[in-house]
């Protein structure tokens, strides 16, 4: 007689078996597909919030240098003692490069690139609209002590070493004068600061003696222009040195507005900051608060539009990019000490 049960370990699965295996392996694998794409947006989230934090904080860092550096003048830091005006021998003193009795100034963006109020000497090329800049003018190099008397305000200035070079912008500072000018030569250790085509006069105003010292100066702008990725609706924070070409110092900047604060009342404390064009004096600026933004380089880095603060004020966000807000005041310690 034929056996008439089934051997069932000779059995395979039943239809229904393996429709619902494949039910679970489906469902496991959707799990985990939906655990991976959320653990590597949050790694690419992180990621992002990294490097912004990273730009924002490098662009920082080198604008706060120069801002409470600008104007240096040794001891002679604002002429406190009001002993002597600041002598500027250069042909143009009051140029873009030449301008070290401003040693700061800041430029609010009223619309178009190149527009500001007040009106930047020399616009930097590729500059966009809506973004303020800021021009400082500071030390460069070692600060380098004389080390004879002049004979006069027109003689050369004897130093330990010459270190500049013809066409310098430099400085001569005491605690008592202060006079900017253009190198036009160097003999030995001696520079010489002769009248013609860089500097009106030689007269530097006084007989600077051994307490002065020299301090070669530059002038740097920097501004927003468009990232040199050329990706469409990128900037970037530039530098430019006098009026050659501009660096690149940070991708994926946004925006740049500065404040500024000012004392009111004449006791050396800042008492308000607001917009550089609402100040009644500049000559009263004691310090100035720069905001960056950074954004990040891809529309789909938050799950929705978010919403932030920027200066202060709500902006809701119409894109999905991450972005990160800084914000730094700073002491103009040149004016203040």
């Amino acid at each position: 007689m034929k056996n008439m049960f089934v051997n069932r370990r000779c059995a395979g699965f039943t239809v229904v078996e393996m429709m619902v295996s494949m039910t679970i392996g489906l469902l496991v694998t959707a799990l985990v597909a939906v655990v991976f794409a959320g653990s590597t947006a949050t790694y690419r989230l992180s990621d992002t919030n990294a490097e912004l934090i990273e730009t924002g904080r490098n662009a920082m860092d080198a604008m706060e240098r120069d801002v409470r550096m600008a104007g240096f003048r040794g001891c002679n830091t604002n002429n406190l003692g009001a002993s002597a005006p600041f002598v500027n021998t250069i042909v143009t003193p009051t140029t873009h490069n030449d301008n070290y009795a401003v040693g700061i100034q800041v430029h609010n963006s009223t619309g178009g690139a190149g527009v500001f109020v007040p009106a930047l000497t020399s616009v930097p090329a590729g500059i966009i609209g809506g973004s303020d800049a800021l021009v400082v003018r500071v030390p460069t190099g070692p600060v380098l002590p004389v080390t004879a008397t002049m004979a006069g305000g027109t003689a050369a200035i004897t130093l330990a070493a010459a270190t500049l070079a013809v066409g310098d912008r430099a400085v001569i500072a005491s605690c008592s004068n202060a006079a900017a000018f253009i190198v036009t030569g160097i003999a030995g250790t001696d520079l010489q600061h002769a009248a013609g085509a860089d500097n009106a006069t030689d007269n530097l105003g006084t007989a600077f003696d051994i307490d002065a010292v020299v301090i070669p100066f530059v002038t740097r702008t920097y501004f927003l222009a468009p990232s040199s990725t050329g990706v469409a609706g990128e900037n970037s924070l530039w530098v430019r040195e006098n009026t050659g070409a501009a660096t690149e110092l940070a991708e994926n900047v946004e925006q740049m507005q500065i404040l500024v604060g000012e004392d009111s009342d004449a006791d050396m404390v800042t008492n308000r900051f607001r917009n550089v064009t609402a100040a009644t004096n500049f000559n009263n600026v004691l310090a100035i608060q720069i905001h960056l933004q950074t954004r990040g380089t891809r529309n789909s880095e938050t799950t929705s539009n978010l919403n932030y603060r920027f200066a202060g004020a709500a902006v809701a966000a119409t894109d999905r990019f991450a972005r990160r807000s800084f914000t730094s005041t700073i002491l103009l310690r040149n004016r203040t000490l």
